[in-house]
Formats: C-alpha cells, structure tokens, sequence
C-alpha cells in the first residue's frame, strides 16, 4: 500500500509527543513530577542551606490558579519541620512554612487533613505590612473561630514581586481531642487559599472570605525531622534564633511553566 505523506508526518509528531516527559509546576532539579490535583501533589525533603545550622522540612507543591486577569499559573509550596526524638504518643512542636502567590490575601492550614474537628491556621497581611496568624476551630462549615489550645508564633516572613512566604511555629497543633499527628506514619494535610481579604485585617478574630482554592496532601513526618537542637534553635529556644533574614530571603524560585518538555 503506497504511503500517505501527511498521515505518515502525523504519525511521526504523535510519537515524539508521547515519548516527551513531563515535569511538574515548579519541580525541583532531578525530582520527578506528574501534573498535580487536589488530592495529589510530590512530597519530598527540603533543606534550607541558606541558614546556618540548615532546617529540613518536609515539602509539597501544588499547582494553583490565579485570577482570571492574570495569564499563568502559580505554585504553592507547604512546608513542615517537626523535632527528632520525640517519643510516640508525646505532644511536639512543629514548625509551618508556606510560600505563595502574591494575589493570594489569606491562607489556612489544617493539621488533621479536614477544616473540621482540628487545629487551623489562618494567616494574613494587614495593611500588607503586618504578618497576622490566628489559631482557629470549627465543628461546622462556618468561618473558623479562635481556638485558643494551640498557639502560634511568627518565625520568618518575606515578600517579592510574585511570592510572598510566611513561617510560624505551633505549640498545640501535634494533639487535639484524643487524636494526634502520626510522627512515624502518614498524616494527611489541608491548606486553602483566598484571594479576598478578611474582614476585619486588623483583629486576630476576624470571619475570613472563602476560599478559592483547596488541596489536601499527605505526608511522613519522617521527612519533617530535624535534630532537636536545630529545631529548637530555629525557633528561639535552647539557644539564640537564627537571624531575621532580608526581604530576599527565602524567596520563590522562577515560575516554570506547566508542563515542560525535556530539550
């Protein structure tokens, strides 16, 4: 049978297409990625070696959509750093790192994977200069209100022109109501975005808008672990904190675009 050029030009294409990998939003070097949904994302070990001593945290990207007005997607980036050592069943620290898109006004974090029954973050700029974070609870689907058994404390914050990163350090958010975080297993994980403002910026109880955006994760705390006195000392205790960075610290990389092609 005599040859068709075009379908055999056709055909040639669609091979090559198939056999081109692809590489997640912002993936790291060498890290292999697939597109990521609300309930998939690649998680993996992160150290900061900008700091001396470094911290590790365990670390997940999300793909997130912005505003219609804008033409690209942007990458979320959630980060945990918990204590080594800590014995099964005791109550420990843990450190929240989330770097995020700069349209985004507010973000949340759920330690037990759901926006009910468990301890929340909500973080927020106030006049786009004063960090806020509030602890909060909530058995309903209403705006979250204050919980005052876990308590947070602002580590690290920077901003740039695309990325804004905000750190916290929870005492309470590892126990609540006879449950516990797993520290030698899986533990599933939830974050929201919105990109309205809360209602009231400037107090810690404020009804935030809702959100636009929502993905759960899961990961082993045993790639969250870092010596107990690194830990201690990135969060102030049992020896001096680690310096105040620059507003350049620890800023997001380049966005990639999603999906990529190998050259």
């Amino acid at each position: 049978m005599e040859s068709h050029p075009v379908l055999n030009r056709l055909a040639l294409l669609l091979t090559l297409v198939a056999s081109v990998p692809t590489q997640g939003v912002g993936a790291s070097p060498g890290v292999a990625q697939t597109g990521l949904s609300k309930r998939q994302s690649t998680v993996t070990r992160y150290c900061d070696n900008t700091q001396t001593p470094g911290l590790c945290y365990m670390e997940s990207w999300h793909s997130v959509m912005p505003p219609p007005a804008s033409i690209q997607p942007s990458t979320l980036v959630v980060r945990i750093a918990v204590p080594d050592g800590v014995s099964q069943g005791s109550p420990f620290q843990t450190v929240l790192q989330m770097v995020m898109p700069s349209y985004v006004k507010w973000a949340g974090f759920a330690w037990g994977g759901s926006m009910l029954n468990n301890p929340l973050m909500v973080f927020w700029w106030y006049n786009q200069t004063q960090p806020m974070v509030s602890s909060r609870w909530t058995s309903t689907r209403v705006s979250p209100g204050v919980y005052n058994d876990a308590t947070y404390r602002i580590l690290h914050t920077s901003q740039n022109a695309s990325h804004w990163t905000a750190e916290v350090v929870c005492s309470g958010c590892s126990h609540w109501n006879g449950t516990s975080l797993k520290y030698n297993d899986s533990n599933a994980f939830k974050w929201a975005l919105g990109v309205f403002d809360v209602v009231n910026p400037e107090s810690l109880d404020t009804k935030t808008s809702y959100h636009n955006k929502v993905g759960v994760f899961s990961g082993n705390l045993s790639l969250a672990r870092v010596p107990s006195d690194v830990f201690k000392k990135h969060i102030g205790e049992g020896g001096s904190p680690t310096p105040t960075p620059t507003t350049s610290w620890r800023v997001f990389p380049t966005f990639v675009p999603y999906p990529t092609s190998s050259p």
